[in-house]
């Protein structure tokens, strides 16, 4: 699909035209996942069946991945529930936590796909750090 010589991702196949003059022939793609995209230029000119293709590239891209909003409530129980925002592409999280004076973390879930963990059976009036992990 073409927008103002930009090309919009749409993980099937796209095809952008653009007028000569316009960008000096170039198009910009910015995909909005990870995969193997495929891209072939293609020359025409109005009114005329000979068409020219290019050599076919194709270039695979990993998105980045963005980092989690993280929040945490404590019970009055030695509980924390600590609760994150889906990471889009991720596929598990981790989740570690460490008392405020200690230097080793401790896993609480090793891999999870859930958004959601409740850390148990930790000291009463405890500062604690969250350490979330996705991949």
């Amino acid at each position: 699909m073409r927008k103002d010589n930009i090309l919009v991702d749409t993980k099937s196949v796209v095809e952008v035209d653009t007028v000569l003059g316009a960008s000096d022939g170039e198009v910009t793609f910015s995909p909005k996942e990870s995969g193997t995209y495929t891209f072939t230029a293609k020359a025409l000119r109005t009114a005329q069946e000979d068409v020219k293709l290019s050599n076919t590239k194709n270039i695979t891209f990993k998105l980045p991945l963005t980092s989690p909003v993280v929040s945490a409530s404590a019970t009055d129980t030695g509980s924390i529930k600590v609760k994150w925002d889906q990471v889009k592409e991720a596929q598990e999280y981790n989740l570690k936590y460490k008392k405020d004076s200690d230097s080793q973390w401790t896993t609480a879930i090793e891999s999870t796909k859930e958004l959601a963990y409740t850390v148990n059976n930790l000291q009463i009036e405890g500062v604690y750090n969250i350490w979330t992990i996705y991949f």
